[in-house]
């Protein structure tokens, strides 16, 4: 297998060419990105960044398309009469039916190249295309490019592109507004016509930053995070027992026992598919023995963010069944991959990584499904540079503001805070963060809408995933795991 990341350190150029863009196209892009940002030492820009350029690509693998389309149907693009009669059937037979062109479009005259020029002073970004805008076209960009003027954030816009019958062209003044939120501006973007090609160059200096987004969601996020009680003292006790030097489980048992509710939490993870222990466990002190004081201490921040969560936030059923999936996807993993020794600590990474979510989902229910309508809408699969976009926050962000605020040790912030991101965790916890990211994809997965388009390809490599009918065969395997064991989840 072609190691991309010494192709990107050896080179300050790449360049691919394409007919047309298919998931593996589009992952191997995802990926070639993760590395240019890694070597330019901009690793967290990577997700916006591809989310920019997929939006740009894509109208320009689909502007080539077009004159392919036009050509085998003897229509001339350049009449008004031809080009209006075409155009809508290129959208129902070609756009509609992406997935299956790829044979029409292999032997089109028509291309585009993607360039990457990096250096320690910019990342600039070309897309080329052998054709010459039209003037239609010319006239629809430079609307979109005034069009964003209006507007302060993507939410704004998608709620005006929702209301016209033009919603389909949200997505430059998206780039622009994207754009605006690292503090670039549209000179940043620029789309001409030169020597028969059209070309778009996207530039991303060096001293690029991200602009803080002010918002009233934001600041009522914070409050909520703010008046949300820290964890009860009669945990306190426990944890600094987990913490001593000479640990005594006898004296942990005990003080475990004080507190109905968790020693009852504590027998039902002693139980549960996340450890797989031999026998039934029927006592806290045995317990504590096969949990081990680590693990009791990581089972204490479940538990009790867990009931502060479900107090404050009872209707939240859909996204904890979620996390007590990855979970136990996340406790599959570590075993099969020679990591047993953490398996229950990564359980609870799992279990914890959408706490986030969980709070922002609870605030603002009708926000998060705009930003979900158009994650499908643009096929995007994270939604972190949307949130942050639409609110100038992430539920990682939040998520990890809870954990800092409830004093969880690092390796749970760092799974909570970057399991959409492991390239940029701490080294130390890194494969902790990469098993909670593959469970979460896993746990996500709709072969019906997701297509596995931005997936870090080179994580699914090292656990042992090289194509898609592997990532088919995983995710049957492990859904048939967990179907096995949903019965007895960590939490009800």
């Amino acid at each position: 297998m072609i190691n991309l990341r010494e192709i990107v350190n050896s080179s300050n150029t790449i360049e691919y060419r394409y007919n047309y863009i298919d998931e593996q196209d589009l992952r191997y892009i995802f990926a070639t990105l993760n590395h240019i940002s890694n070597k330019l030492q901009k690793s967290y820009l990577s997700e916006y960044v591809f989310v920019i350029l997929k939006e740009m690509l894509i109208n320009s693998i689909r502007a080539c398309a077009k004159r392919h389309y036009f050509k085998i149907n003897h229509l001339d693009i350049n009449s008004e009469k031809d080009y209006e009669i075409g155009i809508e059937n290129f959208k129902d037979e070609v756009i509609l039916n992406w997935s299956e062109k790829k044979d029409f479009l292999k032997d089109s005259e028509y291309y585009v190249k993607l360039n990457f020029f990096y250096d320690e002073d910019n990342l600039k970004i070309l897309i080329i295309n052998n054709v010459n805008l039209l003037k239609i076209e010319e006239n629809r960009i430079q609307t979109r490019l005034e069009a964003a003027n209006k507007f302060n954030t993507i939410l704004e816009a998608f709620q005006d592109f929702s209301d016209t019958q033009e919603s389909a062209g949200l997505g430059i003044v998206m780039v622009i507004l994207l754009l605006r939120n690292l503090g670039l501006t549209k000179e940043n973007l620029k789309i001409y016509s030169e020597n028969n090609q059209t070309i778009t160059e996207i530039n991303f200096p060096n001293n690029i930053f991200e602009k803080e987004i002010i918002s009233e969601v934001k600041d009522k996020i914070i409050s909520n995070i703010q008046m949300l009680p820290s964890l009860p003292d009669s945990l306190r006790k426990i944890m600094d027992i987990c913490k001593s030097e000479n640990l005594e489980m006898i004296k942990l048992a005990s003080e475990i026992e004080k507190n109905p509710s968790l020693s009852a939490d504590l027998l039902k993870l002693s139980n549960s598919t996340s450890f797989i222990t031999r026998v039934t466990v029927k006592n806290i002190l045995q317990a504590t023995k096969i949990v081990g004081s680590n693990n009791i201490l990581s089972m204490l921040y479940a538990v009790s963010s867990y009931k502060l969560m479900k107090e404050k936030y009872p209707k939240m059923e859909k996204e904890w069944e979620h996390a007590n999936k990855t979970s136990i996807f996340a406790s599959k993993i570590a075993r099969e991959n020679n990591f047993s020794k953490f398996a229950e600590v990564i359980a609870v990474g799992g279990l914890l990584h959408d706490v986030g979510k969980i709070l922002l989902l609870s605030i603002e229910s009708d926000l998060m499904k705009k930003i979900s309508i158009l994650l499908k809408n643009k096929n995007i699969e994270s939604s972190k540079v949307l949130e942050e976009s639409f609110i100038g926050i992430s539920h990682t962000e939040i998520g990890r503001m809870l954990a800092t605020k409830w004093n969880y040790p690092e390796e749970l912030i760092e799974m909570i805070n970057f399991h959409h991101t492991p390239s940029i965790s701490n080294e130390k916890f890194r494969t902790h963060v990469e098993i909670v990211y593959l469970a979460n994809v896993f746990a996500n997965y709709d072969k019906i809408t997701n297509n596995l388009l931005i997936y870090d390809i080179e994580i699914l490599h090292k656990y042992g995933i090289s194509n898609h009918n592997e990532f088919l065969e995983k995710h049957v395997q492990l859904e048939k795991f967990y179907l096995a064991n949903k019965s007895n989840p960590i939490f009800d």
